[in-house]
């Protein structure tokens, strides 16, 4: 079973991936908020998705979480 601690380490290394590369490729996030709101967004899309996947084999779940997050996170790219 996929733990919420788990999810949420995902969440603080794409976040924290995401700002690298922000910063390094001086992309501007299409958002009217800050890089926190972002961030906020992701643990809740992360927390969705844990909730609804989390019963699954710990591989699946872990994937549907990555995946979510990454779409999540594209959509403020």
């Amino acid at each position: 079973m996929l733990k919420w601690e788990e999810v949420h380490e995902q969440v603080d290394e794409l976040i924290e991936q995401y700002s690298i590369k922000s910063a390094n490729k001086s992309l501007t996030i299409k958002f009217d908020g800050r890089l926190e709101d972002v961030y906020q967004i992701c643990l809740l899309k992360g927390y969705d998705c844990w909730s609804q996947y989390k019963d699954l084999p710990i591989e699946e779940s872990r994937q549907r979480v990555k995946q979510t997050l990454a779409i999540a996170l594209d959509m403020y790219r």
